[in-house]
């Protein structure tokens, strides 16, 4: 499966949607498999749900198979480095 981007919750939720179609699940089967609420799963998938836990979302994601990435915007020069950013954490602990 080639990459999505997606730029809002309800635009996730449907990259969600389709993984999980695409393997024929429902989405109480969605559920168990990521040990999350059917009703939560649903909001999620729509774009309803508010301020979801990473933890639950990635619960989500690798039961689908999938991993989420997160990558700078390309618009030019950027003094943002995040290789940068994971050796600071590093050197903190």
């Amino acid at each position: 499966m080639e990459s999505q981007p997606f730029h809002s919750a309800r635009q996730l939720g449907a990259v969600l949607r389709s993984a999980r179609l695409r393997r024929g699940w429902s989405q109480t089967e969605l559920a168990e498999r990521a040990d999350v609420d059917r009703p939560w799963l649903v909001k999620l998938e729509t774009g309803r749900v508010d301020n979801p836990t990473l933890r639950r979302v990635l619960h989500v994601v690798e039961s689908l198979g999938l991993q989420l990435n997160v990558q700078e915007h390309a618009k030019g020069d950027s003094s943002f480095d995040l290789s940068a950013l994971w050796s600071e954490e590093e050197g903190g602990r």
